[in-house]
């Protein structure tokens, strides 16, 4: 038997527009504030680490992932909100 075909809307979004639409409400909503707020206080947390102990620990280690997993998270998600014109005017591109 032979399956209906799917029937678009030209209201529906692809599956790229629905991500940026989704990235954009998270670049501007209070979590992001608080992901740079988080942010902040783990990469201070890293330098006093570094400066206090001579080897870094663990500790350090661990955190260093963190913060650079959630760097990496946030530049994704700017980037998929605006695309290349963000990086664009930032001179990176």
């Amino acid at each position: 038997m032979i399956s209906p075909k799917r029937v678009r809307s030209i209201y529906t979004l692809t599956p790229r527009e629905a991500a940026k639409g989704i990235a954009s409400r998270i670049v501007y909503s209070q979590y992001y504030i608080f992901l740079y707020l988080v942010l902040a206080a783990l990469s201070t947390t890293t330098v006093v680490l570094s400066i206090t102990e001579g080897c870094p620990g663990l500790a350090f280690y661990i955190l260093e992932i963190i913060v650079n997993l959630a760097m990496i998270a946030e530049v994704s998600i700017r980037y998929i909100a605006f695309g290349k014109v963000s990086f664009a005017a930032a001179g990176i591109c």
